[in-house]
């Protein structure tokens, strides 16, 4: 992560250090959920990358809790 990344994330450690837990909670989806976003957006672009500019991509991101915490990316290709 860059830099200006981790100053971020360090700025959030502050904001998840409030004692209302309901508040908590939600920034912490809020957060996940652009996550989320930011790694549908870059496979989109590596995507376009590899296989040229000819394709045509509508990046969606779909947010889903698992229990064992996973994460990634599903890309569905119509042809």
């Amino acid at each position: 992560m860059s830099k200006e990344d981790n100053q971020l994330f360090e700025g959030m450690k502050k904001v998840l250090s409030n004692d209302n837990k309901n508040y908590v909670e939600k920034v912490k989806e809020y957060m996940l959920r652009g996550l989320s976003r930011e790694r549908v957006l870059e496979v989109s672009w590596k995507i376009k990358e590899i296989l040229g500019e000819d394709i045509v991509l509508t990046p969606t991101n779909y947010y889903v809790k698992s229990k064992e915490n996973n994460k990634g990316v599903l890309i569905r290709a119509y042809h």
